[in-house]
C-alpha cells in the first residue's frame, strides 16, 4: 500500500498549525512500524503543500508556507517520508502538483488502486477540497478527507463558497472549451 498525506497551507499560522497537526495525526494512524517498507510493502509520506508568500514567525522569514511547514513536521515525523510542493499559490494548484508528485514517483499503472491520498484541510475548506480533489484525481487514488475542528464564522463560510463558485465556473468554462 502507498498513502500520502497532503496537508494543504494557509498564511495564518494558527489555521497552518491546526492543519499541520492533523496531517501528523493522520500520517500515523497508518504509519505503525518502522521497517514497515521493507517488511509489509507499505510506503508512506507527508506532502506538505503551499507557496502562498512566504510566512513571518517568531522574527523568522520563511520563503513560502511549505518552508514553514517542513520546518514544524520534521520535529515529529522523520525527513525521509517529508516531501516539500511549494510552488501552489491556491487549492487547484495545491493539489494539481500534489496529484503529479504522487504519479511521478508512483505511476498509478504499477500500483493498480492501491494508492491512498489522505487530504488534511480546515473545516471551513473541506467542501472546496473536497470538490477540487476528486473532479482532479483522474488517477482515481482512494481519496479520505480530514479536517480540523475549528469553528468558523458566516463571513469565512461566504468566502469560501465564492471560491468554490469561481472554481467550478472556471472549471465548468475551461471543461466546456475543450469539447
Amino acid at each position: 500500500m502507498i498513502s500520502f498525506t497532503i496537508v494543504l497551507g494557509n498564511s495564518n499560522i494558527q489555521i497552518l498549525n491546526s492543519r499541520l497537526n492533523k496531517g501528523i495525526s493522520e500520517f500515523f494512524k497508518t504509519k505503525n512500524y518502522e521497517d514497515e517498507e521493507d517488511v509489509y510493502g507499505i510506503h508512506n509520506f507527508i506532502i506538505l503543500s503551499g507557496r502562498g508568500n512566504g510566512i513571518n514567525f517568531n522574527d523568522k522569514t520563511y520563503s513560502s508556507e511549505a518552508e514553514y511547514m517542513f520546518e514544524y513536521v520534521s520535529k515529529y515525523i522523520q525527513t525521509k517520508y517529508i516531501i516539500l510542493e511549494s510552488n501552489s499559490n491556491n487549492t487547484f494548484e495545491n493539489l494539481t502538483n500534489c496529484y503529479k508528485l504522487i504519479s511521478n514517483r508512483y505511476p498509478i499503472h504499477q500500483y493498480n488502486g492501491n494508492i491512498h491520498v489522505n487530504i488534511c484541510t480546515s473545516s471551513f475548506h473541506i467542501k472546496r477540497s473536497l470538490v477540487i480533489a476528486t473532479l482532479l484525481n483522474k488517477n482515481n487514488y482512494n481519496l479520505n478527507f480530514f479536517h480540523t475542528n475549528e469553528k468558523f464564522t458566516e463571513d469565512i463560510n461566504k468566502k469560501e463558497l465564492k471560491h468554490l463558485d469561481n472554481f467550478l465556473n472556471h472549471y465548468s468554462n475551461n471543461f466546456s472549451n475543450q469539447k
